[in-house]
């Protein structure tokens, strides 16, 4: 993910601030944020320092419909 609005496109999905369902622990401000579908990897657990929130089903269901792009399915 990205805050850099700019980087919205057909395949970046936009996702407001209000979308994203703050974590109880979390300190950070949650701000508008872009999913980057084409910059899909693995990325071990291990390696992710906090857990900022989790998305909310309209955002998941827009994050698949620009992976459902990306990849023509």
């Amino acid at each position: 993910m990205s805050t850099n609005k700019s980087k919205a496109g057909q395949h970046r999905i936009q996702l407001p601030a209000k979308e994203i369902i703050k974590d109880v622990g979390c300190t950070s401000t949650i701000v508008d944020s872009v999913a980057l579908t084409d910059q899909i990897r693995v990325l071990d657990v291990s390696r992710l320092q906090e857990k900022i929130g989790c998305l909310s089903q309209t955002a998941v269901i827009a994050v698949g419909l620009g992976l459902a792009f990306l990849f023509d399915i």
